[in-house]
């Protein structure tokens, strides 16, 4: 994961910085920075304040070109949290699923021990029936590892758009 996380870092330096590069021009044109003259209680002047162009026409505007050109580069961004974040969860389910199917096969082989011990000879549709666990075991252990697949695959291609390897 430490991959991804210098990707994820490398995309959201980029990010800033071409949000950066759209919001100059507009800190730096004068006519987005408004002196606006402030009233006493009275009504008379009592001075000027600078407004910021934040939440300006021009502020939004250059905020939705950003975001109109830029949306690839957020999208990928999204996608990559949210495929580590997906890739950990089938991790995760499959590490419980191989520590379940081991204390199974421990709970029966224990119990098959201890029927040999006592000389009782179960039948043997019931020695299929402890086949079960062992069956579902293995499902829940098969099961997470395409999905771990397809998300590394798919944290794999964003990383090498963005040249984070």
């Amino acid at each position: 994961m430490k991959g991804t996380d210098n990707a994820l870092t490398v995309m959201k330096a980029e990010i800033a910085y071409s949000l950066a590069l759209r919001l100059k021009s507009v800190f730096d044109n004068p006519r987005s920075v408004m002196e606006m003259p402030v009233l006493d209680s009275g009504g008379h002047p009592a001075g000027q304040v600078v407004m910021n162009p934040a939440g300006g026409e021009d502020y939004n505007d250059a905020v939705s070109d950003f975001i109109a050109t830029g949306v690839a580069e957020l999208v990928d961004y999204r996608l990559l949290i949210d495929a580590r974040k997906k890739w950990c969860g089938w991790a995760r389910f499959l590490s419980w699923a191989i520590l379940s199917l081991l204390l199974t096969e421990a709970a029966m082989a224990g119990l098959l021990f201890v029927l040999k011990f006592l000389e009782y000879v179960p039948a043997k549709p019931w020695l299929i029936v402890t086949f079960a666990p062992t069956a579902a075991g293995l499902v829940g252990c098969l099961l997470p590892l395409g999905f771990l697949l397809y998300f590394h695959d798919r944290i794999t291609g964003i990383r090498e758009h963005y040249g984070s390897f």
